[in-house]
């Protein structure tokens, strides 16, 4: 579980970096799954499979705008791994209402492309994540 958290976290965090630095990376299709996170929030309707599938969604995006075929591979494989530890995580919906923060402040360095914001906060925000599983899954 810990060797699968930390690929994930050097997956992640590497297409941060490439997408800070290329402004030629449209962040559209990751702003999208932002505010469809944020719309599910205003009405969960304890739909929690839903947000899964948006937080999938969210950390997907981000290795593929990073644009290296591997890397995309490679995380593809995690969701498999993922699918079986964190769906539980997924019913504390104050748990949720951190992670959605903490993605809208990463899209927002992402769009400043500030390099360091955005490591900083991905890393937190991926971090708060493998913490909760881990702990839920002690």
């Amino acid at each position: 579980t810990q060797d699968a958290l930390a690929l994930r976290m050097v997956l992640t965090l590497d297409a941060v970096r490439t997408i800070a630095n290329n402004p030629r990376i449209s962040l559209s299709p990751l702003i999208r799954i932002a505010e469809r996170a944020t719309l599910w929030l205003n009405n969960p309707l304890r739909d929690y499979a839903k947000y899964w599938k948006l937080n999938q969604a969210f950390h997907e995006t981000i290795v593929s705008l990073g644009d290296n075929y591997a890397y995309r591979l490679l995380y593809r494989n995690f969701r498999y791994i993922a699918d079986g530890l964190v769906v539980l995580v997924f019913h504390n919906l104050d748990f949720i209402r951190v992670l959605i923060q903490k993605q809208q402040l990463l899209v927002s360095a992402l769009k400043d492309r500030d390099e360091k914001a955005a490591v900083a906060l991905c890393r937190d925000l991926l971090a708060t994540g493998a913490a909760e599983t881990l702990r839920t899954y002690a």
